[in-house]
């Protein structure tokens, strides 16, 4: 028997009025939407690698409310991922993108179901808000 293994990444789910915070980015040269977040560190938990992926990304230090939802999915890179969402608060209201080596950050957006996103951005967000009971438009 062979055992699968898949890289980990957690991320941020953050609401504010009804709208969920995205980072737009552009990486070889495609715009791509993607919730703070990334891959977990050897040795490190679940929570503490959201909290530290969303400081690195956003600047912000989050608390973690809850664990809403984990899946497998493939990444656009091509491999197959762990996702595990997060639904957290900020513990400030100014967040800064930073860049990171081989993609640009272009700006962080509030979003729901209804606007321009990926469809697996907008059946996610359909997906939190039903867990967490918030009306969609």
């Amino acid at each position: 028997m062979r055992i699968a293994r898949y890289p980990v990444s957690v991320k941020a789910i953050i609401f504010r009025e009804g709208k969920v915070l995205m980072i737009k980015k552009k990486r070889k040269g495609r715009e791509e939407f993607g919730f703070p977040g990334g891959l977990v560190e050897y040795k490190e938990s679940l929570e503490e690698a959201c909290k530290r992926e969303v400081l690195e990304e956003i600047g912000v230090k989050v608390k973690i409310v809850k664990l809403l939802y984990t899946t497998k999915y493939d990444h656009p890179l091509g491999s197959e991922n762990v996702g595990i969402y997060y639904l957290c608060e900020p513990l400030a209201r100014n967040f800064k993108l930073k860049e990171e080596k081989g993609q640009e950050f272009l700006e962080l957006v509030w979003v729901d179901e209804n606007d321009k996103i990926p469809e697996w951005a907008k059946e996610l967000i359909k997906k939190f808000k039903q867990i967490l009971k918030i009306k969609t438009k």
